[in-house]
């Protein structure tokens, strides 16, 4: 990651062996992030892409701070039920 956070060393602490620690989890932390993948189970539904993509992008949307977590699932939970209500 590009951000500040995860390339300074620590000063959390006044013990230099936790900061030492905290500036490797920080590292190891931003290099797993660039492998996460987002996993929801599997529903018994045609249409599981299109609910699978809508989940998803609600997370996305929370995590980069674009809708606040409650109003991301209000809109996640619209899109599934519009979807499931259509019966196709």
């Amino acid at each position: 990651f590009s951000d500040p956070y995860f390339n300074q060393k620590d000063t959390s602490t006044t013990d230099p062996f936790k900061n030492a620690a905290f500036t490797l989890l920080k590292k190891i932390s931003s290099q797993q992030m660039a492998r996460a993948k987002i996993s929801s189970p599997q529903i018994a539904t045609a249409r599981f892409d299109e609910l699978s993509t809508a989940l998803k992008d609600a997370i996305k949307a929370s995590l980069l701070g674009q809708k606040d977590p409650a109003q991301a699932v209000r809109d996640a939970e619209t899109t599934w039920n519009a979807i499931l209500a259509s019966g196709k």
